[in-house]
């Protein structure tokens, strides 16, 4: 019993950090990549953008972790009948508070960014984070954080690693606007994902980061 614990316990470290590798991967191999190949093929890049092409490596990216098993990683339809009213409250809701709030932000800055910011990046990042992580960490970090509480551990941990994939962006954006996107990420990502949690699917958390997304993108 001793040697199973000290296993577990040494399968979720190595995890853990491999999870840290993974995230700010996702960023820099798709860059990486966009940079030393944008030169092959100037034709694409002039016609569907740099940041659009930079999202489609990004995309191939999260495909490459998740196309061994894609049913196993969420891409399915899933057990949406038994939840799906309550999948709706958690999809709906992000939406409609989104279209609330952000229009009165007096820092918009991803407004008027290439179209890949709500069209590719979401099912980019999803395949990454609720797809391939949260399946990694629910086999590792199994139950809920309470019985009171029925949010998996899975969907917490993968969160703060979600949250992180967030942090470069430090870089180019106001700090201000940062520290707020670092918050309301962590807690969508949480309220949505209980559909991930429910349904075994990816898409409807997918559908709901799209729509967020647009909402920020439009002008």
């Amino acid at each position: 019993m001793k040697t199973t614990r000290q296993s577990l316990a040494a399968r979720r470290i190595e995890w853990l950090c491999l999870a840290i590798i993974l995230t700010f991967a996702a960023h820099l191999l798709p860059e990486w990549v966009t940079s030393r190949s944008a030169g092959f093929v100037p034709g694409v890049v002039q016609v569907i953008g740099y940041g659009n092409y930079y999202w489609l490596w990004t995309f191939a990216f999260g495909v490459l972790l998740v196309v061994a098993s894609p049913k196993r990683y969420g891409i399915r339809i899933g057990l949406i009948r038994p939840h799906i009213g309550k999948t709706a409250f958690v999809c709906i809701l992000p939406v409609v508070l989104t279209a609330i709030v952000y229009p009165q932000l007096p820092v918009r800055p991803f407004s008027g960014a290439p179209v890949g910011i709500w069209l590719i990046s979401p099912l980019a990042q999803d395949l990454v984070f609720i797809g391939y992580l949260y399946t990694k960490f629910d086999d590792l970090f199994p139950g809920f954080i309470h019985r009171r509480v029925p949010i998996r551990w899975a969907l917490i941990i993968t969160g703060f690693f979600f949250v992180a994939w967030h942090l470069p962006n430090f870089a180019g954006i106001p700090a201000g606007y940062v520290v707020f996107q670092l918050f309301y990420t962590f807690a969508i990502f949480v309220f949505t994902g209980l559909s991930r949690q429910w349904t075994g699917s990816i898409i409807y958390m997918t559908c709901v980061h799209m729509a967020v997304n647009l909402i920020a993108w439009l002008p």
